[in-house]
């Protein structure tokens, strides 16, 4: 999984401006748990990726419409 590269995160610090976070954490488990985030952000419009280091992707939205799991490549979501 490719770590985000210096020049792409100023590319999204131009492109967008992020107002909120709310993550919801499940720490039962041993080895690893279950979250769900949501961003709240403002785009300027263009392109950019979300970084997401996770074992398995359950579902991601847009604007409430669901996305393709499958687009989840490498660490990172279009």
């Amino acid at each position: 999984m490719p770590s985000l590269l210096l020049d792409e995160a100023r590319a999204r610090f131009d492109l967008l401006t992020v107002t909120a976070y709310d993550v919801t954490l499940d720490l039962r488990e041993e080895r690893t748990f279950d979250s769900r985030t949501v961003i709240d952000l403002v785009s300027r419009g263009g392109s950019t990726f979300l970084d997401l280091k996770a074992t398995a992707l359950r579902s991601i939205r847009l604007d409430g419409t669901e996305l393709p799991v499958a687009a989840w490549a490498d660490g990172r979501c279009p």
